[in-house]
């Protein structure tokens, strides 16, 4: 049973520093291991056990820091979908919103994927597919996130379905 005055002591007591270190070691573990944005960061923490409060003041110090860099995860987790897994921009952007506040992936995604050719792309996934027919193609292309404009440029040589 949950003992309701520790919850209303906890939510009205602001966080002490040992508190605070507590957790941006914690971060740091996590940090040191594999990159993380602070949206992963977040999650993990309070999954751990650590209040909003401390966590969030935790991350702030430790972005403060140059530890928590989300412009530059972003930009080559968004390029690596884009040039290894052949995702369209729909689909990266689905991807990086699991991994990444939306206010992130929305202020940074365009200019990370500002040299991708998408097309090129697309006719590269639509020619390693090109055996199983147009309509299989276009639906492979939809699903990895392209756009109609992209998968009509990438199936136009393709032999029709039979």
């Amino acid at each position: 049973m949950i003992d309701k005055d520790l919850i209303s002591d906890e939510a009205s007591t602001p966080p002490t520093d040992a508190q605070i270190r507590e957790c941006a070691d914690a971060a740091l573990s996590l940090i040191r291991f594999s990159a993380n944005s602070r949206k992963m960061l977040d999650e993990k923490l309070i999954k751990k056990g650590y209040g909003k409060e401390v966590v969030k003041i935790a991350l702030d110090n430790l972005e403060k820091g140059g530890f928590i860099n989300d412009k530059q995860l972003l930009n080559a987790h968004a390029y690596r979908l884009a040039t290894v897994k052949m995702y369209g921009k729909y689909r990266i952007r689905l991807d990086l919103c699991r991994k990444f506040y939306k206010e992130t992936v929305n202020k940074y995604l365009d200019s990370a994927l500002e040299d991708v050719n998408f097309e090129e792309y697309a006719e590269k996934l639509a020619l390693t597919y090109a055996s199983y027919g147009k309509t299989y193609v276009a639906s492979k292309l939809r699903r990895n996130g392209y756009t109609t404009q992209e998968i009509r440029y990438a199936i136009r040589d393709l032999k029709d379905d039979d």
